[in-house]
């Protein structure tokens, strides 16, 4: 009898394509990142991209916005309490 095959490990993320995803802006970025590396590698490693930016990417493409990765509670005039 064999034995059954082992469920396969989730695939490390592409750490470029992770660093890219991240810094990524808007959907002009990420349309560039799928024009740079194939879409398969792309989709292994989206689900390892912080939920945060995923949906803020999300946001902007909806919008046609820009994200603003710099920017602090300073920026509105508030004080950062940490």
């Amino acid at each position: 009898m064999l034995s059954p095959s082992p469920p396969s490990l989730p695939s490390a993320p592409d750490p470029q394509i992770y660093e890219e995803l991240c810094a990524a802006r808007n959907s002009s970025d990420v349309i560039a990142i799928q024009r740079r590396h194939e879409a398969d590698r792309i989709h292994e490693t989206w689900p390892h991209v912080p939920y945060v930016q995923r949906y803020a990417l999300l946001f902007a493409r909806a919008f046609q916005g820009d994200i603003f990765h710099d920017l602090d509670a300073s920026d509105f005039g508030e004080s950062d309490p940490l």
